[in-house]
């Protein structure tokens, strides 16, 4: 037998998206779509599922956000020593202008094709006749949160930023791992995963 560079597929779906931009305070993203892909199959003659073929994705994300350097209690709380100080030693606390934002991604289980235990050989492996992708990872889904604070200077502003990854600790599976034994362990993705850092604009 020899491997031939040959194949065909097709992909099709219908995707709806709403946003509302962020001229004042609120800003909102919705998007979801419905999708199919498909391979095909020289052995058997059919279709099978592609790769990543999800079919259902969908994201939310919502924030909003305060403009603090325009309050007057706020201009007198910033000329204030403790504040400052405050604020090197914490800059996420709060800033000129303090955007907050979640984000919750949803995707369908991937397919994977199922391999098979040889308890005699202590061995997997994927028989010709195994269907194509005939399985499916679970659902994945994740919730994020984001702080954002940016300070204003006359010639530059710094930018701070916190990330809270996976809020609920849902976990993700990503691959299986097939021990010697028949037995097998989930590969899990990121948990939840905490995050800082900040940066400089001109």
């Amino acid at each position: 037998d020899s491997l031939v560079n040959k194949g065909k597929g097709y992909s099709k779906g219908v995707e709806f998206f709403l946003q509302k931009k962020l001229p004042k305070k609120f800003h909102f993203t919705i998007s979801y779509a419905y999708t199919i892909s498909k391979g095909y199959d020289n052995r058997v003659n059919r279709y099978y599922n592609w790769d990543y073929d999800y079919r259902h994705i969908f994201t939310a994300i919502a924030g909003v956000k305060f403009k603090f350097s325009e309050k007057d209690w706020y201009k007198r709380l910033s000329r204030k020593l403790f504040y400052k100080v405050l604020i090197m030693l914490s800059p996420l606390a709060i800033g000129d202008e303090t955007n907050i934002s979640f984000r919750w991604r949803y995707l369908g289980g991937r397919p994977y094709t199922e391999k098979t235990y040889h308890k005699d050989l202590h061995y997997w492996t994927t028989e010709p006749d195994t269907p194509l992708n005939g399985n499916r990872f679970p659902n994945y889904h994740r919730l994020d949160f984001r702080l954002l604070n940016r300070f204003f200077f006359k010639r530059w502003n710094a930018v701070f930023y916190l990330d809270l990854i996976n809020i609920y600790n849902r976990k993700n599976v990503y691959d299986y791992f097939y021990r010697e034994d028949g037995s097998t362990k989930e590969v899990e993705q990121w948990m939840f995963l905490p995050m800082a850092g900040g940066q400089i604009e001109f």
